[in-house]
C-alpha cells in the first residue's frame, strides 16, 4: 500500500500530462473506469491512497502513515487471533464490501468521484478488533 500509493502521488501529474489519465484513475474506484471496463478496480483501490492533485505533502504521509500502522497493529492482533486465511478474507471482504457499497450509494446521490485507500478494510478491521476485545 505504501509503494503504491506513494509511487501514485508522484506520478500523477506526470501522468496526467503525457498520457491523459494517473493511477487513481486506472486503479481507484470509479464510475468512469466502469464504463471503461477496469473490471480489477473493486480490488486495486483499496492499494492505492490518493492523494489528489497535490502530490506529495505532508498531511498526504501523515494520512498514510496512519492508516499503514492501523493495519499493522489490529493485523498483526486478528492475523494472531484469526489465523492468515480468514484475516485476508477479513480485510479484502471488509475493504470490497464497504467501498462496493459505498460506490453504489454514491450513484443514488449522483457523487461521481474517485474512491480510493484501504479505510474501508481497516474500519472492518476496527470492527472485528472490537467484537474479539
Amino acid at each position: 500500500i505504501a509503494f503504491a500509493s506513494i509511487f501514485s502521488a508522484l506520478t500523477t501529474p506526470l501522468f496526467h500530462n503525457i498520457f491523459g489519465w494517473s493511477i487513481p484513475e486506472v486503479f481507484g474506484l470509479s464510475w468512469l473506469g466502469l464504463k471503461q471496463w477496469y473490471i480489477w478496480q473493486p480490488l486495486t483501490f483499496i492499494f492505492i491512497q490518493d492523494g489528489g492533485n497535490a502530490g506529495i505533502h505532508f498531511f498526504y504521509l501523515l494520512g498514510l502513515a496512519f492508516n499503514l500502522y492501523m493495519i499493522w497493529v489490529l493485523g498483526t492482533y486478528l492475523w494472531d487471533r484469526l489465523g492468515q486465511e480468514s484475516f485476508f478474507k477479513l480485510f479484502f471482504g471488509a475493504g470490497i464490501g464497504a467501498g462496493s457499497a459505498a460506490f453504489f450509494f454514491s450513484y443514488l446521490t449522483g457523487y461521481r468521484d474517485i474512491f480510493s485507500g484501504p479505510g474501508p478494510a481497516i474500519l472492518g478491521l476496527i470492527t472485528v478488533w472490537t467484537m474479539l476485545s
